[in-house]
């Protein structure tokens, strides 16, 4: 995760700690060039390996009132895997609230970081 998670150009994944078992906590944060941190907390509610993981986050910061609920799917597809991610938040509000934040283009530059490292492999 550390060589793709990295989020848009410009940040790094600074801390990656990961408990990856039911009831088990991660905390990750990213910083920026200009030394901006983003913080996100978590925990895994549900693991079926190796196709379905469910976790519960919430970003440090002042605009994240509420926590999220997200699930991920992965199947088999030619070649490699796709991957499913639904997150739900607590109130259209919230949602819109964390999708103004940049948030999804971070996770693009990732995602697309993580295929490019998984093609080369």
């Amino acid at each position: 995760m550390r060589r793709w998670l990295t989020g848009p150009e410009g940040w790094s994944f600074q801390t990656c700690d990961i408990d990856l078992r039911v009831g088990g906590k991660f905390h990750w944060v990213w910083v920026s060039g200009d030394g901006q941190t983003l913080t996100l907390n978590g925990a895994y509610h549900d693991i079926e390996a190796p196709g379905r993981m469910v976790h519960e986050e919430r970003f440090d910061e002042d605009w994240a009132t509420s926590s999220a609920t997200v699930t991920t799917l992965f199947s088999p597809e030619a070649g490699g895997t796709l991957m499913h991610m639904t997150m739900r938040f607590i109130d259209k509000a919230t949602r819109d609230t964390a999708f103004g934040t940049g948030m999804v283009d971070g996770m693009e530059a990732s995602y697309a970081r993580l295929e490019r490292t998984a093609l080369a492999a």
